[in-house]
């Protein structure tokens, strides 16, 4: 899930990736993201949203048939 830093508020359209992958995807109504069939090894999850700072997440080890629950908080740019 996807949330504004100051506000809590669940973000829409967020583009979540998975570093050193070719998989992408982006946030529902409700701020949550799915990434199905990722191979088993160590990545970061990248998350980019206009008007925010980008977010990237400490490596994640992900093993075969596991699921991870993630949250992120954005914070939006100082202008």
């Amino acid at each position: 899930m996807v949330l504004d830093k100051t506000t809590g508020e669940s973000l829409t359209g967020v583009e979540v990736r998975v570093e050193g992958t070719d998989l992408k995807t982006y946030t529902d109504f409700d701020g949550k993201f799915v990434f199905e069939n990722v191979k088993a090894g160590e990545y970061k999850v990248m998350a980019n949203y206009i008007s925010y700072g980008n977010n990237e997440t400490k490596p994640i080890k992900v093993n075969s048939n596991e699921l991870h629950a993630l949250n992120l908080q954005m914070e939006t740019l100082d202008k």
